[in-house]
């Protein structure tokens, strides 16, 4: 079995601190945008063959359990099939929910789960969000099966650059005005989509971002990347990642993100993530292997991107499977490394999109994105010159057969059985270890659904 949570890839809204992390994917893992027109022409504007893709129906769809008047978004999916995401409407706001393998929702749910973001599932552990606005943003665990709720410990912030200050924002932000005139909150200066808490300020946040089949988490807190083991969040601790990395390198100007990890094997597991730079344009990654057993550092290694950056490679980390393959999503295209050569070596999933007839527009502009289980399978964002950002189309391949195909083709040429008319794929979580994937579909007519697709052999 596999991890399953959320990575973050935009912003929804600054009104509610919780949200700069759960951002898009709240909706989803990843996401197209909608695009304001209909399948025929969408079918004219195509660079790949109908007829090249057509063929055997490749998926079955199931429609998830809805209520009327909301619209609701996958998060994560678990390898029985359950799933959780948020549903969205005028009169509740965001609603915590979960669907059972049958696509019903799973009515017993903690209260304190209903009024948050639940944001990934193992096999019966659910981790999420929830907040107290300007105050408080809470990491927690909730078993399905005891139906005990855990909240997750937060880190002690950094002191962070004063140019960093967020005072701009906080009317947006913050209800209480003092906790920015600390001038202890902080924001990421580049893309202003993080907020950071730091030491003395009235604020704090954890953000779990997945869980692994052992129900060790990993996420961001405080603005460090954070490892709860399962041993560690049952007895209220946690692990500061951000302090290991930082004794690997020179330059202390930087804060860390948390952002996938694989399964315990022998009692170790290895956990990715990026290192974004104050002081420079530039993204480092790095792997730790880290025993949960004996609380123990078993290895680090930093990918040192400084020659990468000028060549468009330098990005971000997106998932790490149990033998070490990291995907990382870059601009121009998504990278695979593995462990065998120290992550030294990477080559892209447009070369597997090419050969599949697939071709990407190379001056095309957009986050190119991918997300990988154990199996191989991928699924990812792409943009070419018919397709471009922020519209998109989103590919799906396995790299143990390099068979490659286009979510939207699918559908249209009727190799999704049981697939509404007119709908799109735009948004998806990483697929479990039988390949079924948890999707966010749309309609022309601006009405947000959810489901999932299971291979059909």
């Amino acid at each position: 079995m596999k991890k399953k949570g959320i990575l973050l890839l935009g912003s929804l809204t600054l009104m509610v601190i919780a949200m700069v992390f759960i951002a898009v994917t709240l909706v989803s893992r990843a996401s197209v945008t909608p695009e304001t027109s209909d399948a025929a022409t969408l079918k004219k504007k195509d660079v790949v063959s109908a007829t090249r893709l057509a063929g055997d129906v490749k998926y079955s769809y199931l429609q998830f359990e809805h209520h009327g008047g909301s619209s609701s978004y996958v998060s994560g999916i678990n390898d029985d099939g359950v799933v959780v995401g948020i549903e969205v409407s005028d009169r509740d706001g965001y609603i915590g929910v979960a669907w059972d393998n049958e696509g019903k929702y799973i009515t017993d749910l903690d209260s304190r789960v209903y009024k948050s973001s639940p944001l990934g599932i193992n096999k019966n552990l659910i981790i999420g969000n929830r907040w107290d606005i300007g105050v408080r943003q809470y990491g927690y665990v909730y078993d399905l099966k005891s139906k005990q709720y855990k909240e997750l410990k937060d880190l002690v912030g950094n002191d962070l650059p004063s140019k960093m200050l967020v005072e701009e924002i906080k009317d947006q932000v913050f209800s209480k005005e003092s906790s920015v005139k600390s001038g202890k909150i902080s924001v990421n200066s580049r893309d202003r989509s993080m907020i950071m808490g730091s030491k003395g300020t009235s604020f704090s946040y954890s953000v779990p971002i997945q869980i692994n089949a052992q129900g060790d988490i990993i996420g961001i807190s405080n603005g460090k990347a954070a490892l709860w083991s399962k041993i560690d969040w049952e007895r209220g601790a946690v692990v500061d990642i951000d302090k290991i990395v930082m004794a690997k390198l020179t330059d202390k100007d930087f804060h860390t993100w948390g952002t996938t990890i694989s399964n315990e094997i022998n009692g170790v597991v290895k956990i990715a993530g990026d290192i974004d730079y104050f002081n420079k344009d530039q993204i480092d990654n790095y792997v730790i292997e880290y025993s949960v057993t004996n609380n123990k550092v078993e290895k680090v290694t930093i990918i040192d991107n400084s020659r990468m950056v000028n060549e468009g490679k330098s990005g971000r980390v997106r998932s790490i499977t149990d033998d070490g393959t990291l995907t990382i999503q870059q601009y121009t295209d998504v990278y695979v490394l593995t462990s065998k050569d120290t992550y030294s070596t990477r080559y892209g999933i447009k070369e597997i999109l090419s050969k599949n007839g697939i071709i990407m527009n190379p001056d095309g502009y957009g986050e190119f994105e991918g997300y990988m289980n154990n199996r191989k399978d991928m699924w990812g964002v792409f943009y070419w010159d018919k397709r471009p950002y922020p519209y998109g189309d989103i590919y799906i391949t396995n790299l143990n057969t390099n068979e490659a195909f286009v979510a939207r083709l699918l559908a249209e040429n009727n190799q999704i059985k049981g697939f509404p008319d007119k709908w799109q794929i735009y948004g998806f979580t990483i697929p479990n270890e039988k390949g079924v994937q948890a999707v966010n579909l749309y309609t022309d007519s601006g009405d947000y659904f959810t489901g999932k697709l299971t291979p059909i052999k």
